[in-house]
């Protein structure tokens, strides 16, 4: 049923409007209900709740007033066990010339008390008869001193020096104002104690300043209006902070009526007001502290409360009506916003601007908005996963720059520093780096398949991050292959213990993989600034010059050793790898060659000095290759350039420079001399199968092929698989098949000596491999007498 809403044209009220309205109107029924019952429950507990606060708090200052009383006793104490004091002090007519001139020890002690206690002790004198006073200024005459100095209006000096002939050791005097000036009196309360000195009775009397004992009490106060009242254990007064309870008809009241009920807090009548009031006994010294709250305090609080309970209960009686009128006149007009918006998307997506009748209209409309925001979700998470990739490429790289010492100062460089920086959070620690290098043996390379070698060594920098990362926040970059740099920052004040920890826990992580293969991690030194890393890198691969030949896994820190000097490795075999780059005419690959061989050596830990011999000896190679083609030096080099080449320098502006001219002259040969890449890469496979072919009864596998031919394993394998559509390590296996079909047609060798003569040692393997390429087994095969022509040869691509 549908019908007008309040003379609204146009407007249809239904049931859905009314269930709504209803149920947000019947929200208001209970919060009338828990209103009244707050009300009548907050008034009951406030008075109680606030009493106990109270009463809490009185015992508060009633407790740090005790402690001022017993700070004074144990210092009286330890003034009168003072050794100085008890050797000395004595009655003036006594004294020696020799005591008097120490006389001046007892005002120090004296001074030294009164500095300690100055927050709540107004002064501290001592007299052992009635001619000296000794005060913290010095010693002055008796009477002078009570009668002027320091008088107390209700003791006279006579009462002073009948105190000489008291027998309790502490006594509390009654409160009595001390005349400091002529216009200034300080309320002090008199605390006085006994003890006796080679023979002579001494009074020692400290006047606790009754001013801090009232602040004390008002500072947790939690009304205003609330006063305070101290009495002695014998109900003489100490203390008030109101004029109108020191009377003596209102203490008695206050102190009668509290005795009465024994309860720590009581409502009690005085003058005519009704006053809560809260009583604290201290039950060392007998003292009764008594708070006096007027309890309209409370009344005021529960008719705030009242007001607000029923402001509450109208805004929320109101906001309850408004909102569930509007609520439900626009429930639909969102849902029905979105649905425009996301169908609108869909036809910019579809491209003609119509959707397909399944999308026009959904059924479900919310299942709609949910399938298409999980798209919108979907492709944000997409494009942010991308940022986030090509950011770590980007701070990699610049991380790659900075290890090897590519920090020349200039602004694009400050700004590569400050880019690294935003992803270490410890803003002013110092930076260290460590070394992490892995060897491979050779059983690694035989027993594991290429492909799944690779995989291996591809998420080796994820699980030396992973396992680094568990004890220490780092960053880890690969700086060659197998080689990884662990980059740390740590607070100033902090040593290497946590770095040495995670690199201890990942060595014995690889532990349990020492059939394959080692690691060793060294640690450089920390320095501050993001430009030092190179620095601190390069002091990390030197100190790994250091490991136990004996010990497969060793963590080795740069401060434990001291510099190293390595001379540069450079074989005949490192040579003919350039000169085969050379031959190839792959520019690429001669680049990754000469890196390689820089790298290498610098990984081993040579000095600057001797990297740079090592550029020279590099570019004699290519010198030496000049003169076997017939060619003169200097139609490839300048002189000037012969002379950086030459030279020796800066480690990190002229070595890079002279690098980099190396190269350049490198390809400056290939240019003259090689090959386009195209063919050079078609070259690199007939090599490649030449070797193959002469070598396939040996144990080959990628990494040794990739080695002879002078290049990497993961580049040789993506040029041999782009070219001849097949795995090195498939066509390897296909080229032994081939040989043991001859064999097995033509001699008489059984199946165990073919397998080893074409270089597979397992019997086992062999017949796998045999049945994969020809569907039948090696008997079989060698029965049907028929040799067929499987071996076809494989065309390069140009």
């Amino acid at each position: 049923m549908k019908t007008k809403f309040g003379g609204l044209p146009g407007f249809k009220l239904n049931k859905l409007f009314l269930r709504i309205l209803l149920s947000f109107l019947s929200l208001l029924l209970p919060i009338s209900i828990i209103g009244a019952f707050f009300y009548v429950s907050s008034t009951k507990n406030m008075e109680k709740d606030f009493s106990e606060k109270i009463s809490v708090n009185l015992h508060s200052s009633a407790s740090t007033i005790g402690m001022y009383l017993r700070t004074v006793q144990e210092t009286n104490t330890l003034f009168f066990n003072d050794n100085a004091i008890r050797t000395l002090l004595q009655p003036d007519r006594l004294y020696t010339l020799e005591e008097r001139s120490r006389l001046s020890i007892v005002p120090q002690t004296i001074a030294r008390i009164q500095s300690l206690l100055s927050d709540y002790v107004d002064r501290i004198f001592v007299f052992v008869d009635d001619e000296r006073v000794y005060t913290n200024e010095g010693v002055e005459d008796f009477e002078l001193f009570f009668g002027k100095t320091y008088p107390l209006d209700r003791y006279s000096t006579s009462r002073w020096a009948e105190m000489l002939r008291g027998e309790r050791i502490l006594e509390i005097l009654e409160p009595a104002k001390a005349h400091v000036s002529p216009s200034k009196t300080i309320p002090t309360l008199p605390i006085l104690t006994r003890n006796t000195v080679r023979g002579h009775d001494v009074v020692m009397v400290v006047t606790m300043s009754l001013q801090t004992m009232r602040s004390t009490l008002m500072n947790n106060a939690i009304f205003p209006t609330t006063e305070f009242l101290l009495l002695d254990s014998n109900g003489n007064f100490i203390l008030s902070t109101s004029d109108r309870f020191s009377e003596s008809e209102a203490m008695e009241a206050i102190a009668e009526h509290s005795a009465i009920k024994g309860q720590s807090y009581e409502n009690v009548a005085i003058g005519g007001e009704d006053y809560l009031v809260s009583t604290v006994k201290d039950e060392n010294y007998g003292w009764n502290y008594y708070s006096i709250t007027p309890t309209r305090e409370f009344t005021e609080n529960a008719g705030q409360i009242t007001k607000l309970i029923v402001a509450i209960c109208i805004v929320l009686t109101v906001v309850g009506i408004a909102f569930s009128v509007v609520f439900t006149l626009n429930l639909y007009n969102p849902i029905k916003k979105i649905r425009d918006i996301l169908l609108q998307s869909d036809e910019s997506e579809n491209g003609n601007g119509k959707l397909p009748d399944s999308k026009r209209i959904p059924n479900d409309e919310f299942d709609m908005i949910g399938r298409r925001i999980n798209q919108i979700m979907e492709n944000n998470s997409y494009f942010q996963n991308k940022l986030n990739a090509l950011s770590d490429e980007y701070v990699d790289s610049a991380l790659q720059h900075l290890l090897r010492g590519g920090y020349g100062g200039g602004s694009q460089e400050g700004k590569l520093c400050r880019l690294v920086e935003k992803h270490f959070k410890d803003a002013d620690g110092v930076f260290v780096c460590s070394c992490v290098r892995f060897k491979f043996h050779d059983v690694f390379f035989t027993e594991i398949q290429d492909t799944e070698r690779i995989g291996i060594q591809s998420k080796l920098k994820n699980v030396v991050w992973g396992l680094v990362g568990e004890h220490i926040p780092t960053y880890v970059v690969e700086y060659q292959h197998n080689v990884f740099a662990c980059i740390v920052r740590l607070p100033k004040d902090e040593g290497l213990e946590r770095l040495k920890k995670a690199l201890r826990r990942l060595t014995e992580t690889f532990r349990y993989d020492a059939r394959y293969c080692v690691m060793n991690a060294g640690i450089g030194k920390p320095y501050e600034g993001v430009e030092q890393l190179g620095r601190s890198f390069g002091e990390a691969l030197s100190v790994l010059g250091y490991q136990d030949s004996n010990q497969a896994f060793q963590v080795l820190d740069t401060a434990e050793h001291p510099t190293q000097q390595i001379v540069y490795s450079y074989s005949m075999t490192d040579e003919n790898k350039i000169v085969n780059a050379l031959k190839t005419g792959d520019k690429e690959l001669l680049r990754r060659q000469l890196d390689e061989q820089i790298e290498r050596n610098r990984l081993s830990g040579v000095s600057p000095d001797n990297l740079s011999l090592l550029l020279t000896e590099l570019y004699n190679t290519g010198k030496r290759y000049l003169s076997e083609k017939g060619l003169q030096l200097f139609q490839m080099i300048t002189e000037e350039e012969d002379g950086v080449l030459r030279g020796s320098g800066n480690y990190t502006i002229e070595f890079e420079r002279r690098r980099e001219c190396l190269a350049a002259f490198y390809e400056r040969i290939v240019d003259q001399t090689g090959i386009p890449k195209e063919k050079g890469s078609g070259m690199l496979i007939t090599m490649i199968m030449e070797y193959i072919e002469n070598n396939y009864h040996h144990d080959l596998y990628l990494e040794k092929i990739a080695e002879e031919m002078g290049t990497s394993a993961k580049y040789l394998s993506k040029v041999f698989k782009e070219k001849t559509k097949m795995n090195l390590t498939d066509y390897i296996s296909y080229n032994r098949i081939a040989r043991s079909k001859t064999l097995l047609l033509e001699t008489d060798m059984s199946i165990n000596e073919i397998s080893g003569k074409v270089g597979i040692y397992s019997r086992t393997t062999f017949l796998r491999l045999f049945k994969k390429y020809e569907g039948i087994s090696p008997s079989q095969y060698r029965e049907s007498g028929i040799q067929q022509s499987t071996f076809a040869e494989l065309t390069v691509e140009s």
